[in-house]
């Protein structure tokens, strides 16, 4: 499954609306050995001006940008 190339130190929130969904979603599991667990479905997200975003939706139904793709 793609990966960025880039990702922020921490996710941003962004406006769905201003982006096509492109691809996923690919469910991303961490923190298991250490009690902190994250489950995210992460999409790639074209942007209006074509960047390829790294894109989550949280469990409070906010989506979030991640990462960019070179």
């Amino acid at each position: 499954s793609l990966r960025p190339v880039w990702l922020l130190a921490e996710p941003n929130p962004v406006n769905v609306e201003q982006y096509t969904l492109i691809k996923g979603p690919v469910r991303i599991a961490s923190g298991w050995e250490d009690q902190g667990a994250i489950n995210r479905d992460y999409y790639v997200a074209r942007t209006g001006n074509h960047a390829l975003h790294w894109i989550f939706r949280t469990p409070q139904k906010k989506w979030m940008w991640h990462g960019i793709f070179a």
